[in-house]
């Protein structure tokens, strides 16, 4: 189970669906060989291993969101002997995956509908969301290019790459640093999202920000896609390695910075698309519904 959580850390599980999904098994799994004598007993094991997930990847909402839902789920559930516990925590896992695919389906078909013949659409970082509406509008002989950006750290912009010529969808590839030139030849800027808290602003891979102030600039629209279960009220921007961006040593005593994510305030973003539909930025929604 240690390798979940390994591959997590990682990022060898990339996007926020993947990584709780992965979070969803590795909970599952977790509680597979464990015999709590009472349901209390088992609630505190299935506590701690939902902690243990979610403190990997405190920049996750979903999933925190989807492993809440699991231990409220347990919780109000009446089981009597372990393997019927095992039995629920395996079906409250399994049903928040299928909710989640389900969620991420509906949100790339309205996604798809955002893009035309003729769009020359810029997107910074790999989203599995992001990536089904490039494939849906594919499939409604939508012609359409898009530019990938190399989303530096760990070049997750290759991934999403290889992902679009595989579809037969035409790639330009650029470094980070190229978005505001690069911009001036797209149509729209598009992007899924790790988190959207309650003023419309999304919390993305460190850049997207840049990108779409490169968006405001050229008079172009940003569109980010996400699932409702990506909702918070606030969240902690993950500090990573030092040395995925740089060999410490070759900067002696300089202090290294390396945030995974950045918040793209609502001010910036046209709409947001989730499985219910489209949010214009500046909604209050109560956190929970």
């Amino acid at each position: 189970m240690d390798r979940i959580l390994t591959d997590i850390k990682r990022l060898k599980v990339q996007g926020a669906r993947n990584v709780a999904k992965a979070g969803l098994d590795f909970v599952e799994r977790s509680m597979r060989s464990y015999d709590g004598r009472s349901k209390d007993e088992t609630q505190k094991q299935l506590l701690e291993a939902i902690n243990r997930v979610i403190g990997i990847r405190p920049t996750e909402p979903m999933l925190f969101n989807a492993l809440s839902r699991v231990a409220v789920g347990f919780d109000k559930a009446t089981v009597r002997t372990p393997s019927a516990a095992k039995r629920l925590i395996a079906s409250l896992c399994a049903r928040q995956r299928r909710e989640i695919d389900a969620a991420a389906r509906r949100v790339a078909v309205n996604g798809a509908a955002e893009i035309h013949n003729g769009d020359v659409i810029m997107t910074h970082c790999h989203s599995s969301t992001l990536m089904e509406a490039f494939a849906e509008a594919k499939r409604k002989k939508r012609a359409f290019s898009v530019i990938a950006t190399e989303t530096q750290p760990l070049l997750q912009g290759v991934k999403t790459s290889k992902e679009l010529l595989k579809m037969g969808i035409p790639v330009i590839y650029c470094e980070d640093s190229a978005m505001a030139y690069a911009m001036t030849n797209a149509t729209k800027a598009m992007s899924g999202c790790d988190a959207i808290l309650p003023d419309g602003s999304v919390v993305n891979k460190i850049g997207t920000y840049l990108m779409a102030l490169a968006a405001q600039e050229f008079g172009k629209p940003f569109i980010v896609l996400g699932e409702t279960l990506k909702m918070t009220d606030s969240v902690e921007i993950e500090q990573r390695r030092p040395s995925e961006i740089v060999n410490p040593r070759r900067v002696r005593g300089a202090s290294i910075i390396n945030p995974a994510f950045d918040i793209t305030p609502a001010r910036l973003v046209t709409a947001i698309f989730t499985e219910r539909g489209r949010i214009v930025p500046g909604y209050k929604r109560p956190i929970g519904t």
